[in-house]
C-alpha cells in the first residue's frame, strides 16, 4: 500500500512537488488562521498561491517578448489579451497573498 501511495505522488504527472520555504509557511500560517483550516491544507494553498503568482510573471514576460516581434494584427491582439489576462490574474494572487501576509 505504502508503495502504491508513494508511486501516485512521486510518479504522477498530475501531482506537482513545490518547495515550501519561510515565505509559503509564513502565508500559511496566516491563512491557517484566516481561514480556519488544517496546517496541510494552509501549506498547500500557500504553495499554490506562489506558483500560481510566479506562473503569472512569467507569462507576462513571455507575452512582452512574444509582442517584439513582427507579428500580424490579430495575433498580437491575442497576446495583448492574454498578458492583460495574465495581469489581472497576478492581481489576483498578489491580492490574496497581500491580505495573508
Amino acid at each position: 500500500m505504502v508503495a502504491a501511495y508513494q508511486r501516485s505522488l512521486l510518479q504522477s504527472r498530475q501531482v506537482r512537488m513545490l518547495a515550501v520555504d519561510a515565505s509559503v509557511a509564513r502565508k500559511a500560517v496566516v491563512l491557517r488562521a484566516q481561514y480556519v483550516i488544517h496546517v496541510p491544507d494552509a501549506v498547500q494553498f500557500a504553495a499554490a498561491l506562489e506558483a500560481g503568482r510566479q506562473a503569472e510573471i512569467d507569462n507576462i514576460a513571455m507575452y512582452d517578448r512574444f509582442l517584439l516581434r513582427e507579428l500580424p494584427a490579430d495575433v498580437r491582439q491575442v497576446f495583448v489579451q492574454l498578458k492583460a489576462a495574465s495581469q489581472n490574474h497576478l492581481r489576483a494572487f498578489t491580492t490574496t497573498q497581500g491580505r495573508s501576509s
